[in-house]
């Protein structure tokens, strides 16, 4: 017999304030709670191909350019092509068709929080010196150009190190 857990942030529709006591723990769902709540709301299947992620190399510098993508600062646009420029090369040494299928037989989207490490240290063995700022700048312009799609855990797990600001 298997146990059904669910663990959210969300609260159950019949929450109060008066439940929080002052604190901000997440909720748990357990047995038939948290069954109902994954049958209700499944998973979403990921497609491995979509227009952006079979593009060429050249259409997606190209996309990266565009101004919606482009950044206000050139530093800011050189870093974002210079991580976009390696972490293609290095995706480019798996199998698939498309970035997202070559991203998911790579080692970075299981090695989350450590993900900078196996794209650096691929460019190192071709002789560059790469920056893990620079490389997760990259990173994050194919995600918002949406060329990968990583997977959720990876986005979950790696919040801390993104650093959204508004204008």
């Amino acid at each position: 017999m298997t146990t059904t857990a669910l663990t959210t942030r969300a609260q159950p529709l019949d929450h109060t304030a008066e439940d929080d006591a002052g604190t901000d723990a997440p909720v748990t769902f357990h047995g038939e709670a948290a069954r109902r709540l994954v049958l209700q709301f499944p998973a979403r299947t990921r497609p491995d191909r979509w227009p952006t992620t079979a593009a060429s190399r050249e259409e997606i510098l190209d996309l990266i350019d565009q101004p919606q993508l482009r950044a206000r600062l050139s530093n800011t646009q050189e870093a974002r092509r210079y991580g976009v420029k390696r972490l293609l090369r290095w995706l480019a040494t798996f199998p698939g068709a498309t970035w997202q299928q070559r991203w998911q037989a790579s080692p970075a989207n299981s090695l989350v929080s450590q993900w900078v490490q196996a794209p650096a240290a691929w460019l190192e063995t071709q002789g560059e010196k790469p920056t893990a700022a620079g490389l997760s700048s990259g990173l994050l312009c194919l995600f918002v150009a949406d060329v990968i799609r990583p997977d959720l855990d990876f986005l979950v797990q790696t919040h801390r190190f993104w650093q959204f600001t508004r204008p």
